[in-house]
């Protein structure tokens, strides 16, 4: 295997991980609010609600920004490391 095809990999695992963090954050997201919507036929909960949700979607969102976060991080130290290979 080249050095190429190690970069290649890498790239083609941070955008897989990329597009798979996007992709369960939206079901996270549907599924919360169906959840609390649900709940909230049940239970009136006024502007508590409101402030129930947003707190919900700071939570998620807050979540995912960190996986995708670590997931860019990681992708520029492994292409660091690559680049320091290459140049040797």
């Amino acid at each position: 295997m080249t050095l190429e095809n190690f970069k290649q990999m890498q790239q083609d695992v941070e955008t897989a991980v990329e597009n798979t963090t996007n992709t369960v954050e939206m079901y996270h997201k549907e599924f919360a609010d169906t959840a609390l919507n649900s709940l909230a036929q049940f239970l009136p909960l006024g502007d508590a609600g409101q402030q129930i949700k947003d707190f919900q979607d700071q939570m998620i969102t807050g979540f995912y920004d960190a996986v995708r976060t670590v997931n860019q991080k990681g992708g520029e130290l492994t292409r660091t490391v690559l680049d320091q290979i290459e140049n040797r």
